[in-house]
């Protein structure tokens, strides 16, 4: 899908509070209402929009953990990179993962509520995995900052103008 300018402020207004309404969003992109309601329903079914969601301060919470996780594999063989990926989606602790290059082939991001559980989380996940070769983990301490949104490079002014 090709995105135009208003299409890109919309997004990052949405990205910003997805709670706005169409007077609200009309008044950025000089559109009417019902016209960007209609490109975000585009948007959405499209596949650019992938979800609404509300972001919960991990400070509010009785106890929570986040843990950087560097995994280097044994073997990259496309079936056993497959079962990797397949076991990370299928692990409700892990928040976010990377397939990466460099040192380390996968970055994981977990949530949990203690370090007690993260101990019971690598016995059944990295000591039963053959094809793990190494992981380190990294505890966060403080969280310095948090960002949920991407950034999207306005396009060039004679391409709208």
């Amino acid at each position: 899908m090709e995105l135009d300018q208003f299409d890109i402020t919309l997004l990052n207004a949405l990205q910003k509070d997805n709670r706005l309404t169409g007077a609200q969003l009309a008044k950025l992109t000089n559109l009417s209402a019902a016209s960007c309601l209609r490109r975000i329903q585009r948007m959405r079914s499209e596949g650019v929009i992938i979800g609404d969601i509300s972001v919960v301060s991990p400070d509010a919470l009785p106890s929570s953990v986040a843990i950087i996780v560097l995994v280097t594999l044994e073997s990259e063989q496309n079936e056993l990179l497959e079962e990797f990926r397949q076991t990370v989606r299928s692990a409700p602790e892990v928040r976010q993962c990377y397939y990466v290059s460099g040192d380390v082939d996968f970055v994981l991001v977990l949530h949990l509520p203690s370090l007690e559980k993260y101990d019971e989380f690598i016995q059944h996940f990295f000591f039963g995995n053959a094809n793990i070769k190494r992981f380190v983990s990294l505890i966060s301490l403080n969280r310095i900052r948090f960002e949920t949104s991407v950034t999207i490079p306005a396009l060039p002014e004679t391409l709208y103008a």
